[in-house]
């Protein structure tokens, strides 16, 4: 699947050195985007060659000189994004899924080849369910059974036809259940959907083509199966999920009715970047996986509970994450070569040098009590291998690199424990760690009010070494107790709604004592940086992507693109409130309607109180356009209520926190002891996205201005407004010795210009059409921006 969001990605830049037991032969670049691929063998004199999908069409190459690939045929079709093929006997079939588009299916007769190519499209009639135009995808079976998937008919469906009867005149059988199928694969009689949409493989009978049952399904790691291939001995399955993140997945179907899954493998070189897996493949118990951004994988799974890489070559060199680089990974040429479909770089043909793995097996426990450690890591620091014990203690890893090394297993509140260790391939090395725990201590502590002493109940405070934290409350005398951590070096955060937080870092517990003492004190005041929990209520209405505290993580397609944010505002703390944090197109945005609410305070007592806090808003359409949504804070007293801010893409620099407009309370509405701050975002339509952000929450005593004076103070004329021209940017005094920046809708900075002291400024000469943002800084560091578009 791919978004409007590719028009941000740059182009490829493939460097031609070796990479781990795979060499580059050959690669023949496209004017178009590529797609999948699929070989073809001329059984009369062994030629190979590679079927391979483009926007425009299919391309039929003889790579028969793996180094030396030829065009023999360029068949143009309609254009799509996605095009699979699949061969049976001398013909070749694939199936294309773009909206508006009725290629139906295209029959690649491959008999006279390499002199010559046949071709045709047809589109088959289906009595009662009608005319096929598109189809997500194909697989034919060992009989001559070909299974349509992801079709317009059928609900997207599996649609099977008889392609050994009459070859080249596809006869259709029947249809299977109308639930949609982005993927299938057959073998003995048993059909393996990957329902994406269910986030799920569905396992179906189809010995009866007229009566097929369905016989179990399975989740996938990330609700998102997108496709799946069965080993050669067929107990085991492995299925992709096509997010950022997701693993290649490893289930034993040995047992229909009870599936186990047995591994999830990830590429240690990209863990944790967001990297996509596409498509898996199955060859002598090596799986061949084409990664996105990542290129070739190769896996050795002859231990399906342990998956261990054992070569790569990566078709993308370039930054950045997303659909680019390799879509399609084909390894079953008797010449062993792999074929490459490449979205950037065309059609690419490797040679492997396949390679077992020798695999490293353990169980981590503690020395003192014998209980199994959970997240203990397992490190060889020679060959860059690491990996984690699970919750029974157990770790699986390996390497395809032979030899002795030094393994070294640590974990939180233990002694690290090395130990040489030695890995030969195809062998299977079982050492087990018992690891020493470290001293511990108890700390006891008090929470006071800064100006009484008095202690304060109710309070959070929480406690933070290597990235670890847990909490403890105040009863009510505002003492608290942790006892038996490990002895370290800690940070506390304390805090409750009507103080201040209190932050204080590295406090060394490790002198040796086994009794600690702190004690804490809070300034009362209405603020909160989300640091910890202080009852801020949330609700969504609709599907997911709704408000929730939480160390952002971002969700970056591009390089220096950054959709939601990656990290808080610079307040203290690292948490804030945002929507969809999630790095994952289809989980990150909002679908909905998200709100967020605060607790209850009174600024009754403060002169001018004045309301202060950072936004983070982000909107668009599919075709890169500014999107209609918006976030609007409300302001209620309990009895009325007035918005005091609407905050759009015609107002909001995007891809970063933004200091919003200083809001004197005072001035807007009436003040009681029971006033809140409302948060809301609403996602307009299905063909949207928007993100959203907010933090450093505070109200104080303040000097009075009005919202429209605030406004005004930094609003600026640009005109004509659209312009095919050039534009005219007129600024008032309060700009006139500040900072002129014009940004793509993407956000990348393309103009800057200082401003000493003029009031009109003439520009937009190399801006080719489309949709660009204006912001002006005034000297006191406040900003606004408007939308321009260049016609």
């Amino acid at each position: 699947m791919r978004y409007f969001l590719l028009l941000i990605f740059t182009t490829i830049s493939m460097g031609l050195s070796a990479q781990l037991n795979v060499e580059l032969l050959s690669n023949i670049p496209y004017d178009s985007d590529g797609s999948d691929i699929w070989g073809w063998v001329n059984e009369d004199d062994g030629s190979e060659y590679a079927i391979f999908g483009t926007f425009t069409g299919v391309a039929v190459v003889d790579v028969t000189d793996p180094r030396n690939p030829v065009e023999i045929e360029f068949i143009e079709q309609q254009g799509s994004i996605w095009r699979d093929m699949k061969s049976w006997g001398d013909y070749v079939y694939v199936t294309s899924d773009q909206n508006g588009t009725t290629d139906g299916l295209l029959v690649i007769d491959m008999s006279t080849a390499p002199d010559s190519v046949s071709y045709r499209n047809i589109n088959p009639e289906l009595e009662n369910l009608g005319t096929i135009n598109t189809c997500h995808n194909l697989y034919i079976d060992e009989f001559g059974y070909m299974y349509l998937a992801g079709c317009n008919l059928n609900g997207g469906g599996l649609l099977i036809f008889d392609v050994h009867s009459t070859p080249g005149e596809p006869v259709f059988t029947s249809a299977g259940a109308p639930v949609y199928s982005h993927d299938v694969y057959v073998r003995d009689h048993y059909a393996y959907s990957a329902e994406i949409n269910r986030g799920e493989f569905s396992i179906y009978d189809v010995v009866e083509k007229d009566d097929i049952v369905l016989i179990n399904s399975q989740q996938t790691p990330f609700n998102f199966a997108h496709n799946v291939w069965l080993s050669d001995d067929t107990t085991t399955i492995f299925t992709t999920d096509e997010l950022g993140n997701a693993p290649v997945a490893s289930y034993d179907i040995s047992d229909f009715d009870d599936i186990k899954l047995l591994d999830e493998f990830r590429p240690q070189a990209t863990l944790g970047d967001g990297v996509i897996p596409h498509n898996v493949h199955v060859l002598d118990d090596y799986l061949i996986i084409s990664y996105y951004t990542d290129g070739c994988i190769i896996v050795d799974a002859s231990k399906p509970d342990n998956l261990v890489e054992v070569g790569n070559w990566d078709t993308f060199l370039d930054a950045g994450l997303g659909f680019n680089g390799a879509w399609g990974a084909y390894p079953f040429l008797p010449s062993g070569n792999i074929l490459i479909g490449d979205v950037n770089s065309g059609l690419i043909v490797l040679g492997p040098d396949y390679k077992r793995a020798g695999h490293f097996e353990g169980t981590v426990t503690d020395m003192l009590t014998g209980m199994a450690i959970n997240n203990a890591r397992i490190e060889i620091d020679e060959i860059d291998l690491f990996d984690f014990s699970k919750a029974d203690g157990v770790f699986k890893t390996g390497s395809v690199h032979e030899g002795t090394f030094t393994a070294e297993v640590s974990a939180f509140g233990y002694k690290a424990a090395t130990r040489e260790v030695t890995i030969a391939r195809g062998e299977v090395l079982i050492e087990d760690f018992q690891l020493e725990q470290l001293p511990r201590v108890n700390v006891n502590g008090r929470v006071s009010d800064v100006s009484s002493s008095d202690g304060l109940e109710g309070v959070e405070v929480k406690y933070i070494i290597a990235g670890m934290e847990e909490s403890v409350f105040t009863d009510e005398d505002g003492s608290f107790s942790i006892p038996s951590i490990i002895a370290g070096e800690y940070d506390f955060v304390a805090g409750a709604w009507g103080y201040k937080y209190t932050f204080i870092e590295g406090i060394d517990f490790n002198n040796g004592q086994t009794e600690q003492n702190i004690d804490i004190q809070l300034e009362a005041g209405i603020e909160d940086n989300f640091a910890l929990d202080l009852g801020w209520e949330t609700e969504l209405l609709g599907v997911q992507g709704g408000w929730e505290r939480a160390d952002p993580i971002g969700q970056a397609p591009a390089p220096n693109i950054i959709l939601a944010p990656e990290d808080d505002s610079d307040d203290a703390g690292v948490e804030a409130y945002v929507t969809g944090n999630a790095n994952s197109f289809n989980d990150g945005f909002l679908f909905g309607t998200a709100t967020l609410q605060s607790p209850e305070f009174d600024p009754t007592g403060l002169e001018d109180p004045t309301l202060s806090y950072k936004t983070w808003f982000w909107a668009s359409d599919f075709q890169g356009n500014p999107g209609e949504e918006n976030m609007i804070i409300t302001v209620t007293n309990g009895i009325d209520s007035v918005d005091i801010d609407t905050v759009d893409m015609s107002n909001h620099i995007p891809f970063e926190w933004n200091q919003r407009a200083e809001v004197v309370l005072s001035d807007v509405i009436d003040l009681t002891s029971t006033m809140r701050v409302i948060i809301q975002v609403v996602q307009v339509g299905f063909s949207t996205a928007v993100e959203a952000g907010f933090d450093d929450f505070r109200v104080f005593a303040g000097e009075s201005s009005s919202v429209d004076e605030l406004v005004n103070t930094f609003d600026f004329d640009i005109y004509p407004n659209p312009s095919r021209d050039l534009f005219n940017l007129k600024l008032n005094k309060d700009q006139n010795n500040g900072m002129v920046q014009i940004f793509s809708l993407e956000g990348k900075l393309l103009k800057q210009v200082y401003v000493n002291g003029q009031s009109n400024i003439v520009f937009g000469q190399t801006l080719a059409e489309g949709v660009y943002l204006v912001k002006v800084t005034n000297n006191s560091g406040h900003s606004t921006t408007k939308r321009i578009i260049r016609l």
